[in-house]
């Protein structure tokens, strides 16, 4: 979870957010969260395009 974290220049805390909301890609495998790097670009470029514009 920390690699992700710093891969999306964000805190731990709010991937765990993220996740126990159900908003960002990923699975549990024991006790460990895993990713796909592709499922989570995906995720971050849908975000980015759905951001409202600011003035």
């Amino acid at each position: 979870m920390s690699e992700l974290a710093s891969y999306l220049n964000c805190h731990e805390a709010t991937i765990r957010r993220l996740l126990q909301k159900g908003e960002i890609p990923g699975f549990k495998l024991g006790s460990d969260w895993r990713f796909n790097l592709r499922s989570i670009e995906e995720w971050r470029k849908k975000r980015m395009t759905n951001k409202p514009a600011t003035s």
